[in-house]
């Protein structure tokens, strides 16, 4: 294989506090929770404040994908996750999305304010309206001249469409069979593990909490590149008494299809604990006919979804419709026999329920079960097709479902160890509302991606997928504002997200890469195949990112033993291109390409010059005597850019060259800062951080002098590099964003900061970006590569 990092052995020094110490989390309303979060195609997270208000949704697009849950206690049923029936259930908002089903009569009408509600509110008070879709201003500012707002009679399909907001009403769903619901004390969201804590009603004298976990530990890989949830209820009696108490759970197979009309099959099986002599019981479903790489859509069309536990006698399972195993456990508190016979995913194709009985409870008693996706294979690279990381052995669906619950216990403990390694960090360097943010963050910046099995190398690689932003693989510029979450946690797993760039644009694909500067992407989820001329161009932009990324790497090992030889000519070729652009990029696009040309934009500029300067870095590193010509070159461009990027008021920096009294948050100087590169003068980010106390708003820092909205990784990159006071309160105004926003969608990285409204996107790993003020405390501790286990 190329040059290699081996994983660290434990989590890095950000994350090696004191084990015992407390969990400090400020109270947050999420705008969407994370239950299961380990993949692309393995995204499903609760979108209301009750777990019991609506159903769960697809992450990445806010499709519905059911997960139920039920308590009988005494012989009387209760949910505790899904609506009861008789409720009216919706998809989540969809932002970048047209609903181009059929319009009502006298479509579309002139909305009297840009706001996207009143449309909402419109199709919600029509008996005749399935869906609706809104235009023009409020939407975007160069989209259609007026509001505009389509009711649907019938919903979908869905399609991309940036001038588009739009949701699918669902009037007809059933809910469950259920009168009462328990109640919802709290939910808290660490790291690894979602907490849900629940009572039942007055006088019942039970109590119950359920917990998503999921082994995202850097540590250790093998966990970690298991697409696998674990679901653990915890149950007790609050009054004194015993208690006859049985849970329910069961997953639809909306989690493994693209469309509920699709047919899938059900099978439930048997196989050793390879650990023990426990027997594992496992339930499967999936698309009758697999057709592996057949879609590139938000939700797979191919592979298994499973449900797996550790058989006993008081553990009872069906693989079935999902209608008839809720009333079955609803009214006698057992499942019914298996159904898993070809039928349509929804309303009636085989769903996957497991049951626990807990006879006598008094005190606390646990059950725990597993969750988990085989997509069989997770890339196609260029007609090779790579399997997931677990499979390179030979393993299948099963051996996953065994081999996680082989795990559990170390697992779990593992986790609540690395939560409050975490939380005990952060909430040192910036304060409990930091630590929370950083912890509803962790997870879904590591479910956009994939670690696979690259045969031919033999060894590991990982991909990317840029959700809700055109499903773009393995883009550089969303794997770049992650980076400081990947560089303190797994330096190893983004140095195997840069490769598959590498060997792309050095031409050891079938495709012919023939462009001066680095990709922008290698195709769309879950293939690669894009031309050169197919990139999206980002010149500047791409080139400077790999460039940065790989020099915080080599400076945290002090090494660059771990970038193959055959690289090299390649990067230095990268540098040539940016001694002819970087100063002056010209009208290249930049990584805020949905804000439309910026010529001569002074941001992309300092990154140009950063990223020539890290290439000095890595050839001083490798001992390459053509370091100083590159550093040379980027100290004459830092002083020239200071010069061509001052505004006339000498207030601060502009937003574009030749465009006075504009301005523009600075993020690309963060790495300036955390490698100590000296090529900007301390004095231009203190002039930058004055004039940013001054733009701030409620919510946060607007990205520049456009328009209102921010960048949630952006504000905390330049947050990184503020005084602490200043940075405290970007903070602030990101969390007040998270707790307060209307939209109701996995941490949105694209708001407006007056009114925390959203702009769109949705589940994107950029949001890995608010653990930048961590890397200068990181960095300032010498803290990359001092855990780590040598190349």
């Amino acid at each position: 294989p190329t040059g290699t990092i081996k994983m660290a052995s434990g989590v890095l020094a950000l994350f090696l506090a004191v084990l015992g110490a407390a969990l400090a989390l400020q109270p947050l309303r999420p705008p969407a929770v994370p239950l299961i979060a380990n993949s692309p195609y393995f995204s499903i997270w609760s979108a209301t404040d009750k777990l019991t208000d609506d159903w769960t949704v697809n992450g990445p697009n806010g499709d519905r994908q059911e997960m139920a849950g039920m308590l009988v206690v005494d012989g009387v049923a209760y949910s505790f996750l899904g609506p009861r029936n008789s409720t009216n259930h919706s998809t989540g908002v969809l932002f970048g999305t047209d609903n181009s089903g059929g319009d009502l009569p006298g479509m579309p009408v002139v909305l009297t304010a840009p706001d996207y509600k009143l449309c909402q509110q419109l199709c919600e008070n029509d008996p005749d309206c399935g869906g609706w879709a809104v235009g023009g201003q409020a939407v975007h500012a160069d989209c259609e001249p007026q509001s505009l707002c389509w009711l649907k009679s019938v919903p979908g399909p869905m399609a991309p469409n940036r001038c588009r907001i739009s949701q699918i009403i669902d009037r007809g769903a059933s809910g469950l069979p259920v009168s009462q619901e328990m109640t919802q004390l709290s939910v808290e969201v660490h790291p690894t593990t979602t907490v849900y804590s629940f009572a039942a009603p007055a006088g019942v004298g039970v109590s119950l909490n359920v917990s998503f976990w999921s082994a995202v530990l850097p540590s250790n890989l093998e966990a970690m590149a298991r697409p696998v949830t674990y679901v653990t209820f915890a149950t007790w009696a609050t009054d004194g008494r015993q208690h006859d108490v049985r849970v329910y759970f069961d997953i639809t197979a909306q989690a493994v299809v693209s469309n509920d009309a699709t047919t899938v099959t059900g099978s439930h099986g048997q196989q050793r604990s390879a650990t023990g002599p426990d027997t594992i019981e496992w339930l499967r479903v999936g698309n009758s006919v697999q057709q592996i790489f057949s879609e590139t859509g938000d939700r797979p069309n191919w592979g298994f979804l499973y449900a797996g536990y550790v058989s006993d006698t008081l553990t009872s399972s069906t693989v079935g419709p999902a209608p008839r195993s809720r009333a079955a456990f609803a009214q006698s508190g057992a499942l019914p026999s298996d159904a898993p016979a070809p039928a349509p995913a929804m309303p009636a194709g085989p769903a996957l329920a497991v049951a626990h009985h807990f006879p006598a409870l008094t005190a606390r008693s646990e059950f725990t079960f597993v969750l988990a996706m085989d997509v069989v294979y997770s890339i196609n690279y260029f007609e090779q097709w790579m399997p997931p990381y677990w499979r390179r052995n030979g393993a299948e669906g099963p051996d996953l479902v065994v081999a996680a619950l082989d795990d559990a216990a170390t697992l779990r403990t593992a986790c609540t160890a690395f939560d409050r390694q975490m939380e005990a960090q952060t909430a040192a360097a910036y304060g409990a509302t930091y630590a929370t943010i950083c912890a509803l963050a962790y997870r879904q910046a590591y479910a956009s991606t994939d670690i696979v099995w690259n045969e031919i190398e033999g060894t590991h690689w990982q991909f990317l997928k840029e959700i809700s932003s055109g499903s773009c693989l393995s883009t550089v510029d969303v794997i770049y504002p992650a980076a400081p979450l990947y560089l303190l946690a797994a330096p190893d797993l983004l140095y195997r997200l840069i490769v598959p760039l590498l060997d792309y644009a050095l031409n050891e694909t079938y495709v012919q890469y023939n462009l001066a500067w680095a990709p922008h992407h290698l195709g769309t989820y879950p293939i690669g195949n894009i031309q050169p001329s197919q990139q999206e161009q980002m010149p500047v932009e791409e080139t400077a990112n790999i460039l940065i990324m790989l020099a915080a790497i080599a400076r945290g090992f002090n090494s660059t033993s771990f970038i193959a030889e055959k690289y090299w000519p390649l990067l230095v070729s990268w540098g040539d291109y940016l001694i002819t652009t970087a100063l002056d990029p010209g009208n290249q696009l930049c990584t805020d390409d949905f804000e439309g040309p910026s010529p001569h934009n002074a941001n992309l500029a300092a990154k140009g010059i950063v990223g020539l300067g890290t290439l000095a870095i890595l050839l001083e590193i490798r001992g390459d005597s053509r370091a100083s010509h590159y550093d040379s070159i980027a100290h004459d461009y830092a002083q020239r850019w200071q010069g061509l990027a001052l505004d006339s008021s000498r207030s601060r920096f502009k937003l574009e060259y030749d465009k006075d009294n504009t301005w523009s948050t600075k993020y690309n100087f963060l790495f300036h800062t955390v490698l100590k590169m000296n090529l900007f003068p301390p004095s231009v980010l203190a002039l930058e951080n004055a004039y940013y106390s001054k733009m701030q708003n409620r919510y946060g820092l607007p990205l520049d002098n456009r328009a209102d909205f921010a960048k949630t990784d952006w504000e905390l990159w330049a947050a990184a590099s503020m005084p602490r006071a200043q940075a405290l309160g970007v903070i602030d105004a990101v969390f007040r964003f998270a707790n307060t926003t209307s939209g109701r969608v996995p941490f949105s990285d694209w708001y407006e900061t007056s009114s925390a409204d959203l702009k769109g996107f949705r589940c994107r790993a950029v949001i890995g970006g608010v653990f930048a003020p961590m890397l200068l405390t990181g960095m300032a501790n010498g803290a990359l590569g001092s855990h780590a286990r040598r190349p």
